[in-house]
């Protein structure tokens, strides 16, 4: 999703432990995505960027923005902070 000009930053928020509740499927994946500054971007075109360049188990169904991902000392997305609040009233199973 770097591949869009408007995208500073971004984090899916599927991994290898998992991903965010859905309904229907049980969970799917969400971008998570921090713009450049004075650019805009909707959360289609961000959808449509991801589809263009990723596998379909690797796509986004959602887009959430924000102003900042939250990162370890070493620079890395820390992922389990970005899942935490869509997954506090759910069960994992």
């Amino acid at each position: 999703m770097t591949a869009h000009s408007s995208t500073a930053g971004w984090a899916a928020t599927a991994s290898s432990t998992g991903t965010l509740p859905d309904p229907e499927w049980g969970e799917n994946v969400k971008a998570v995505v921090v713009l450049k500054p004075g650019t805009t971007a909707t959360g289609a075109e961000i959808i449509a960027t991801a589809r263009q360049r990723l596998p379909s188990y690797q796509k986004p169904k959602s887009v959430d923005f924000v102003a900042s991902l939250p990162k370890a000392p070493t620079g890395k997305v820390i992922k389990r902070e970005l899942r935490a609040p869509y997954w506090a009233d759910q069960e994992r199973t």
